[in-house]
């Protein structure tokens, strides 16, 4: 009969817990510049959409947010990324249901006043309310409504997994993008 074998502590995040060294299902973590992480990124286009949702007070709120995607068809599931300091989101967060203006590629203007900071962004757009009574932005391509089913705090962002309540293709245009540092929009091959 062989004798058990000794306790060992714990092995640290990122290491392989028989010996302590990375393994490439934990690598070791690296110290990655903000510079590069945006300079990389600025090489992947992603969407361009305005948030907004309806106080209990009768208050429309809104912000852009340029991390905007699906998830699952079957059921419909979409996700969106916002930093946790949004002081608009700190809002939209605590709502059951948003509203998704996607926006289409003449509509800069109305994302950048979303993302300043500013109190009263939606007294710059005209919109109306749509699907459940969210606030839609005139002139986005298109618009999806959404109850909030799950957010996970990550880094320095929560990421917002939602259902999809309805959606509507509002007009046929291109969407605007955000790719390479800048707004665009995005051309056939």
């Amino acid at each position: 009969m062989s004798a058990l074998p000794e306790p060992q502590e714990p092995a640290q995040p990122g290491a392989d817990a028989a010996d302590g060294r990375p393994t490439p299902q934990h690598p070791a973590r690296i110290a990655i510049e903000p510079a590069a992480f945006k300079g990389v990124f600025r090489k992947v286009p992603t969407a361009v959409a305005i948030v907004t949702a309806m106080t209990p007070q009768g208050t429309p709120v809104g912000l852009t947010v340029g991390s905007f995607a699906s998830v699952s068809l079957e059921p419909p599931i979409v996700s969106l990324s916002v930093m946790h300091t949004s002081s608009s989101w700190a809002v939209v967060r605590t709502l059951d249901t948003f509203g998704v203006s996607i926006v289409a590629s003449d509509q800069a203007d109305a994302v950048k006043a979303f993302s300043a900071v500013r109190t009263d962004r939606m007294a710059t757009v005209d919109w109306s309310a749509g699907h459940h009574g969210l606030p839609v932005i005139h002139g986005a391509a298109a618009f999806v409504a959404c109850r909030t089913r799950e957010l996970i705090t990550v880094g320095d962002h929560e990421v917002a997994f939602a259902d999809v309540l309805d959606l509507e293709v509002l007009r046929d245009v291109d969407p605007l993008v955000f790719a390479g540092g800048s707004y665009a929009v995005p051309q056939p091959l």
